[in-house]
């Protein structure tokens, strides 16, 4: 089964991705900050990372950058 990290703000639509990915046999885990993605990516590793653009505490193109350094064969998708 692919893990996947959503990292996503607003908890309706992250819980509503949440649903579809699992129903479709993803496991995947959810990350409502940057620094609880940075949390989360140290402890595991993701077949694939969905993350907003916008995040409270940071911008995702920065955040992407962060994941592409330390894990480069991680891909990482951008949501706006």
């Amino acid at each position: 089964m692919s893990k996947i990290l959503v990292i996503e703000d607003d908890i309706s639509f992250c819980k509503l991705l949440e649903k579809f990915l699992v129903k479709n046999q993803y496991e995947v885990s959810i990350a409502f900050s940057a620094s609880e993605a940075r949390s989360a990516i140290k402890n595991e590793s993701f077949d694939l990372i969905l993350t907003d653009l916008r995040l409270p505490d940071s911008d995702g193109i920065v955040l992407m950058s962060e994941i592409k350094n330390s894990h480069p064969e991680s891909p990482v998708i951008l949501m706006t």
